[in-house]
């Protein structure tokens, strides 16, 4: 049997049917408007898309360019006198809501403590693009460092400039603050942790469910789980197609490209830039 060249299309074949296998196994004029501007109960179970004008790079303060960058905004069961804010992280993908099932956990938590939950989509992910294209000159400001200031800006902002104010319950004129949790799993649960630490003074409780904070470099014990879970046959595939698509890149030239449009890496893919 002849072996597909790394520029031939039954490469993109064999790449689609193995991920098929894996599968079966602080600014007010940051917001456009105030919360009470397009606050109502959701009761169609619809969440419109909000944005926040968030900062590129919040590392150099002579850098003011912006972005946009999208959130949600879940207030079903929201007491807004004394309900406290849940910020939802999100990681590494697109973000089309908040979360909203009855069977969610962070559901569950909101309706137990009053909690209006909000989210905000990474950067770099969904519709949260700077850039019209991802070269490496522009992914320089892909980092967790950059991701946990984008949540201590858009929080900040949130609490103080779109929600209306606590009201004061003890002395006349104390000033109140809302109170802040942090929920994220895996690669967010990291970011929760994170962010307690680095922001203290922000929330007042994370949680991290399964956060990846210890960073091993060629770790391997994922894989080998994967490979366990998968199956003999299927782990083979997919051990195939993984030397089918190294081997494409090494070549260069077409062959690279292909294998770089089939993952939407291609340089020359273009986002539809929203950096200011």
């Amino acid at each position: 049997m002849k072996t597909p060249s790394p520029s031939s299309p039954l490469l993109l074949v064999v790449l689609f049917l193995s991920l098929v296998c894996m599968v079966v196994s602080v600014r007010p004029s940051a917001f456009p408007r105030r919360y009470h501007e397009y606050a109502r109960k959701y009761e169609d179970q619809s969440f419109p898309a909000q944005w926040f004008t968030q900062t590129l790079d919040h590392y150099n303060g002579a850098d003011s360019r912006t972005f946009q960058q999208k959130y949600y905004v879940n207030d079903l069961y929201w007491d807004k006198d004394n309900g406290p804010v849940f910020l939802y992280i999100n990681g590494e993908g697109p973000v089309s809501g908040p979360p909203s099932s009855s069977t969610d956990e962070v559901v569950t938590l909101a309706q137990k403590f009053s909690a209006i939950i909000v989210t905000l989509e990474h950067r770099y992910y969904g519709q949260s693009v700077p850039f019209a294209n991802n070269s490496l000159q522009n992914l320089q400001y892909l980092s967790s460092k950059q991701a946990l200031f984008d949540l201590a800006h858009f929080i900040v902002n949130f609490t103080n400039y779109v929600l209306p104010p606590p009201p004061v319950v003890n002395n006349p004129g104390e000033i109140t603050t809302r109170k802040v949790f942090t929920i994220g799993g895996s690669y967010s649960g990291a970011l929760s942790a994170w962010f307690r630490l680095k922001f203290p003074q922000i929330t007042v409780g994370a949680i991290a469910s399964s956060g990846v904070v210890n960073a091993i470099l060629d770790f391997t014990a994922f894989d080998e789980h994967v490979a366990f879970a998968a199956g003999e046959d299927c782990a083979n595939a997919l051990r195939k197609v993984t030397q089918l698509a190294e081997n494409a890149i090494d070549a260069g030239g077409d062959s690279e490209k292909n294998v770089k449009v089939f993952y939407f890496l291609s340089t020359g893919t273009s986002w539809g830039s929203n950096t200011r």
